[in-house]
């Protein structure tokens, strides 16, 4: 929970929501590494006592096994659009649970009455136009930036 108070504390425009996702994936990610370390090492594990337990278990810096990601692992979550297709069916599904278990009315998103005529609609265009030519030119020039900042890193002078 340290990570998520620093967020907040430090004044970043992330409102409690980003910080909340941001500390649940950290959790996540955190589970994980412990779930493998526990696989790994489960038969000696069994041999400790209920406050060695206690302590491999949350301990959160240590006993920990990575993730590989190596050709090797063959996992369900290798494959990247699966993982993404996991991710957003849990999502709603846990989306549905809250919101029938504590009574929520459906999710409405209202934005208000627009008048749109056809000269706001060619102004729309220019606007995208010029949205997409900026962001390409800062596209570039962030990559010659970091091509500038990489040669200075990697200079043998």
């Amino acid at each position: 929970m340290v990570i998520p108070a620093i967020i907040l504390v430090s004044g970043t425009s992330l409102g409690p929501e980003a910080t909340l996702v941001s500390s649940t994936v950290l959790y996540g990610i955190w589970i994980g590494d412990k779930l493998r370390y526990v696989e790994a090492n489960f038969e000696q594990l069994k041999a400790l006592s209920w406050k060695m337990i206690l302590r491999v278990l949350l301990t959160p810096h240590q006993y920990l096994v990575h993730r590989e990601d190596s050709p090797e692992h063959r996992g369900i979550f290798l494959n990247k659009k699966v993982t993404k297709v996991i991710y957003f069916l849990n999502g709603i599904l846990w989306f549905t649970i809250v919101y029938n278990l504590f009574d929520e009315p459906s999710l409405i998103i209202r934005i208000g009455e627009s008048n749109w005529h056809y000269s706001e609609l060619g102004w729309m265009l220019l606007i995208l136009l010029v949205s997409y030519a900026i962001g390409h030119l800062y596209l570039k020039a962030m990559i010659e930036i970091r091509k500038i900042i990489q040669s200075r890193f990697f200079s043998m002078k």
